[in-house]
């Protein structure tokens, strides 16, 4: 596979500098800045092709610990995510990619990212896949992560699918992240007199792990119909169970969740209710 394998041991007493030496570091067009030091790190360097149009290739590396039992392949799956990445998004555009075993599950900083050592190696390349693809999402396009998460989550989740499937044609990426990509559910539906008119309660919830906004098409036995929604972040904190009301004139003949389908929803057979 091209690849080097070194082992850092500790430097000679003599080959040190006896006065204190000042480590400077520069990097254009990036927005924050991460590093890794440990004595027991092994380093595997290889290269990708960055730029398949013109042949151009970037330094890959590859950081982690002896008894990182899944990471054996690390620098192989760093440098198969970045040329699918640019084969498929866009050409890699910095000097050096470097995955490092962390004790986090999964981070991304420019040039670099720590993922933890899973349990499977297929789970420990899909990670790397995953953190190496926010290269491009929020990196490299530059888009505000912390204002707009889903612009570079929701698209680097995406993209990992292509990379998991390169690596491993097996992989069950797809269906994984499609099972689990959003599904709302009618939970109760309840109608109460309200100043001659109906007030509708909603009980929507949420069996899947994607949080999407809530529209509840609420329509009456005379065919009116009023919206009953609520933002994502009504999910938050971990809520299964979310209300959402209108008022509506009459009886309720049927409630549908997102009728025009603007959400993913992969079961879609408990997002209508009828008395």
């Amino acid at each position: 596979m091209g690849r080097t394998r070194y082992r850092e041991v500790r430097c000679a007493p003599s080959f040190l500098p006896s006065t204190g030496v000042t480590w400077r570091f520069h990097a254009d067009d990036v927005r924050d800045a991460a590093f890794a030091f440990s004595d027991h790190y092994l380093w595997d360097a290889t290269s990708g092709v960055a730029d398949p149009g013109s042949g151009r290739r970037t330094a890959v590396h590859a950081f982690y610990r002896p008894s990182a039992g899944t990471w054996s392949q690390s620098a192989r799956m760093t440098r198969d995510a970045i040329e699918t990445f640019s084969r498929n998004v866009h050409p890699y555009v910095y000097p050096h990619i470097t995955s490092t075993e962390g004790l986090v599950g999964g981070m991304e900083y420019p040039m670099i990212v720590f993922v933890r050592d899973f349990d499977t190696e297929p789970r420990t390349q899909r990670v790397i896949a995953h953190e190496v693809g926010h290269m491009w999402f929020p990196m490299m396009i530059g888009s505000d992560e912390t204002g707009y998460a889903w612009m570079d989550e929701g698209v680097n989740t995406f993209i990992t699918v292509f990379a998991a499937e390169h690596y491993y044609p097996e992989s069950t990426e797809r269906a994984e992240v499609r099972d689990g990509v959003s599904d709302q559910a009618i939970d109760a539906v309840e109608e109460h007199a309200m100043g001659g008119r109906n007030h509708v309660v909603v009980t929507v919830r949420n069996d899947g792990d994607v949080l999407s906004p809530i529209r509840a098409v609420v329509t009456t036995e005379s065919g009116g119909t009023a919206m009953a929604e609520a933002p994502a972040s009504r999910w938050f904190g971990g809520k299964r169970l979310v209300n959402v009301e209108a008022t509506v004139d009459g009886d309720v003949a049927r409630v549908e969740l997102d009728p025009e389908r603007v959400f993913a929803d992969v079961d879609d057979s408990d997002d209508v209710w009828t008395p």
